[in-house]
């Protein structure tokens, strides 16, 4: 519901929250949806009793390409409510076709609902579409959530609405088994209308070490024909005293003459020093059944700084001629004091001697975002390639990101990203531009009044841990009241009791996952963090 003004505006100027919707944007890419849920889950976990948090009301969306049809190119408006924990209760989404495009009109609804004990967790997801001749919303698809006490989600199953009979029908089905939070296996059935039953087509299974680590991760398929299990996609990982991989194996099948036979292996096997840091990886590759031979060997030695930090990598491959490992290219690496890189060199081994390539310069502001990207090739001397920049506001959320390439003696912008925050740090607008497209969206908000309360998944949605993964101390957030907080490995050994909340000394712990378990007089929860 829509909150009266005398509730307090939350401003997220404090526990770093201002920076919530720092991205990645080396994949040239950024989802919007991504940074309002991030948002949203900021400001419903750091903000105190009877404040507000700002969630989208709707947002506009329009993209333009060169290569679509006019009427492709229509905006697409969505509108969402909330329930009372903030929550998306209902998401609509329709175009706006200019006219002579009415034809390509859509109105899609979207409705969650949640689970009682864990408002996080959607039980049902409904998909309607508006009927523009009936004036009507009418059933598409509906999805069925399942979760087990550890709020691992156990079952998934999809349906479709059959218009003729007006009732659902299956069509899909997940099956999800664990070991406490470990994933052991992972079911897809179809449905079969002419049995009325569920079969099984594909499955997927997990072992692990005690350590929680992944030993094998086999994808099997069901062969009708020979009425078994085929396994098309296997990966297996050894790991030494320290939990550090030193072997990881993928294989693949591909059909080959009616038979599946593996056709696709890389082998990676990796040493580490004494202090447990990566000095060389061997990686096998394409294994060749006709020559019975593997099509590349190549190896990766790295010398590392005090930091574990590689600063030269040297990569050789195999000359199967003379057998003895060849020069092919190398890497040099510098870093500031606060261990982000500087400068990577890359060489090349030509003619017996080694031979500029490549050059990547990075520049960073005061808080170790790098601000410009500068990649250049050796032609005698360094020369522009690539340049990529980032601009931040004083909260360190994006303003601007840009990607330029050098031609003649000009920098030419081939796409960049433009971002605008109101005055809360919510994001209002994203533009994304390029030389075949263009991309807006306009983002409005309403401050809503979140319930806390105090049952059980109210108390577990405010608590955290922080911070997560750790590889020292964690400390628990949001935690009220008197509590006793124990630590459980997977496997469900209690490794640790403590009353301390603001300080847990977790340095002893191995790597992996773990259970904390926190019991105050009226409630009992559960969280996970990952020890690095």
């Amino acid at each position: 519901m829509k909150s009266l003004a005398t509730y307090i505006f939350i401003i997220l100027f404090c526990s770093n929250g201002i920076s919530q919707n720092k991205l990645n944007f080396d994949a040239f890419k950024i989802s919007v949806d991504s940074i309002l849920k991030k948002q949203s889950k900021f400001q419903k976990q750091n903000r105190e009793s009877n404040t507000l948090v700002f969630l989208a009301d709707s947002i506009i969306d329009f993209y333009f390409d060169d290569f679509f049809k006019p009427c492709e190119n229509q905006p697409t408006k969505s509108y969402y409510t909330y329930n009372i924990n903030g929550n998306v209760a209902t998401r609509e989404t329709k175009n706006t076709p200019e006219p002579g495009c009415e034809v390509d009109a859509y109105n899609n609804r979207y409705t969650y609902s949640y689970n009682g004990n864990h408002p996080n967790n959607v039980t049902e997801y409904l998909i309607e579409s508006f009927d523009f001749i009936t004036n009507e919303w009418v059933n598409t698809n509906k999805y069925s959530y399942q979760y087990d006490t550890y709020n691992n989600q156990i079952e998934v199953i999809s349906q479709q609405w059959n218009e003729n009979t007006s009732s659902w029908e299956n069509t899909s089905r997940l099956e999800n088994t664990y070991n406490i939070n470990l994933l052991l296996s992972s079911n897809r059935y179809s449905w079969d209308s002419d049995s009325n039953d569920w079969f099984w087509n594909r499955s997927e299974t997990y072992q692990y070490n005690t350590n929680g680590n992944l030993l094998e991760y086999l994808y099997n398929s069901w062969d009708y024909t020979l009425n078994e299990w085929e396994t098309l996609r296997k990966k297996v990982y050894e790991y030494d005293a320290y939990e550090n991989v030193t072997m990881y194996a993928e294989y693949q099948k591909y059909t080959s003459e009616n038979q599946y036979e593996w056709n696709r292996i890389t082998i990676t096997n990796s040493a580490y020093d004494t202090s447990n840091y990566l000095i060389e990886e061997i990686i096998y590759r394409d294994w060749n059944n006709n020559t019975q031979n593997w099509n590349t060997k190549k190896k990766y030695d790295y010398t590392n700084n005090a930091n574990g930090s590689p600063t030269e990598t040297q990569i050789y491959l195999w000359n199967e001629v003379t057998n003895n490992w060849d020069n092919e290219s190398r890497r040099f690496t510098t870093y500031n004091t606060n261990s982000y890189i500087l400068e990577e060199i890359t060489q090349e081994w030509e003619s017996n001697s080694w031979e500029n390539l490549n050059r990547i310069l990075f520049t960073y502001n005061s808080s170790n975002l790098w601000i410009e990207k500068l990649r250049e090739t050796w032609n005698n001397e360094w020369e522009n390639n690539i340049k990529e920049t980032r601009v931040y506001n004083e909260f360190d959320n994006l303003l601007e990101y840009k990607y330029e390439y050098w031609s003649g003696t000009n920098w030419y912008v081939d796409y960049y990203t433009l971002l605008d925050y109101d005055e809360h740090q919510n994001l209002i607008q994203y533009i994304d531009s390029g030389i075949f497209h263009y991309n807006e969206v306009n983002i409005y908000y309403s401050e809503y009044d979140v319930e806390l309360g105090i049952s059980n998944h109210n108390i577990n949605n405010a608590i955290s841990i922080v911070p997560n993964p750790s590889n020292l101390f964690i400390s628990i957030l949001g935690l009220e009241k008197e509590a006793s907080i124990s630590i459980y490995d997977v496997s469900g050994k209690l490794l640790l009791k403590s009353a301390n909340k603001n300080l847990i000394n977790v340095s002893s712990f191995d790597q992996g996952i773990y259970i904390v378990k926190i019991a105050s007089s009226d409630s009992v929860i559960s969280k996970k963090f990952i020890k690095e």
